[in-house]
């Protein structure tokens, strides 16, 4: 997929889970800033150029293209952000951001794996390839349907409809209530 298919996909997501801790406006401020460095570290570092009789053409790598490696660079684009936080004493949200770092690989892999390069699995000593539809990474309906995703589950926690974590939020209470 397009690299401004990612960031918009990735950073609903992250909106979404972090929704669930704070409030939108800081939820959508760290979904973008993780979601821009966490993309950006993902499809920087793991395609390299391949020359061609084509000209030069841009090769996935399993350095940053497998579910695992998504997760550890994912973390790294999180710790970059924590610095600020940890040095202004808002360990809080420590916890918000290694969530964000964490989902932010992860929600690029999904969406390169339904393109035709797709993802690396390992199978016995060899990196496989992965793709469940084989389309390309330009496809204007897929890219399309991402965005719209991404920008549905923006406005869902604006409009303050949390879909994934209002059974947790109503355990906590109830515990809190009862201990």
């Amino acid at each position: 997929m397009k690299l401004k298919t990612h960031y918009i996909f990735s950073t609903g997501i992250i909106t979404v889970i972090d929704k669930s801790f704070t409030s939108f406006y800081l939820a959508f401020l760290i979904a973008l800033v993780i979601s821009f460095m966490g993309n950006i570290i993902i499809d920087k570092i793991g395609h390299k150029k391949r020359y061609t009789k084509y000209g030069k053409i841009p090769i996935r790598t399993p350095v940053t293209h497998t579910f695992s490696r998504s997760i550890m660079w994912g973390f790294l684009a999180s710790t970059i952000v924590m610095i600020p936080f940890y040095l202004t004493s808002r360990i809080a949200f420590l916890s918000i951001i290694i969530i964000s770092g964490i989902v932010v690989g992860p929600s690029h892999m999904f969406l390169d794996s339904f393109t035709g390069a797709g993802i690396f699995v390992k199978k016995g000593n060899k990196w496989k390839r992965f793709s469940i539809l084989h389309l390309r990474y330009n496809n204007e309906m897929a890219n399309g349907i991402a965005i719209f995703a991404g920008i549905s589950l923006i406005l869902i926690s604006l409009m303050d409809y949390n879909l994934f974590f209002i059974s947790f939020h109503f355990l906590m209470n109830y515990f809190y209530h009862v201990l």
